[in-house]
């Protein structure tokens, strides 16, 4: 995160929130960081980067993002923010855009920021940063051993097993 605020700063974008902290790194803990202007030749433009940096971009049409989504080489989320009320038709431009978001991501936020799974939403990804889209649960069993727990006595075993795991059958 350090790297990529640096770069970026060096490369004339801001952090937004630099008085209240953002951007700071005190060994291991990153302050979370709004970094404006991001542009294409920025690390931050390119990177799948994990971590509490938000990067805004400037587009001047509705090209440009999509050009910027059709080649990129990673697929997570989007977010779409639009002033457009939500009472009417959607405009052109968003509709295209949300077409291209959902054939490049796996989860498309309009007006509300992207959220880090399993908090809100299942683990999604295409392209480089996953296929398709798993739930905590899967995870779980796929990363999990399963283990036979036994006892002649079954109050005993009963009350070993009580909020062990999620897993847990008796």
């Amino acid at each position: 995160m350090k790297q990529l605020t640096e770069d970026a700063k060096k490369k004339g974008a801001t952090v937004l929130n630099a008085a209240q902290g953002g951007g700071h790194c005190d060994r291991t803990l990153f302050f979370p960081a709004l970094i404006y202007p991001v542009t294409k030749d920025m690390e931050l433009w390119h990177a799948e980067q994990f971590g509490p940096v938000v990067p805004i971009a400037v587009f001047s049409n509705i090209s440009e993002p999509i050009d910027w989504l059709e080649n990129m080489h990673f697929g997570q989320q989007s977010a779409i923010f639009t002033s457009q009320d939500a009472s009417s038709a959607p405009s052109r431009d968003l509709v295209e855009l949300l077409d291209v978001c959902a054939l490049n991501t796996c989860r498309v936020n309009i007006n509300a920021q992207c959220q880090r799974g399993p908090d809100a939403y299942p683990f999604a990804g295409r392209r480089s940063s996953a296929m398709g889209t798993i739930s905590v649960t899967e995870v779980l069993r796929a990363t999990s051993v399963e283990t036979m727990v036994a006892s002649k006595q079954v109050d005993v075993l009963k009350r070993a097993c009580q909020g062990s795991s999620v897993f847990a059958k008796i």
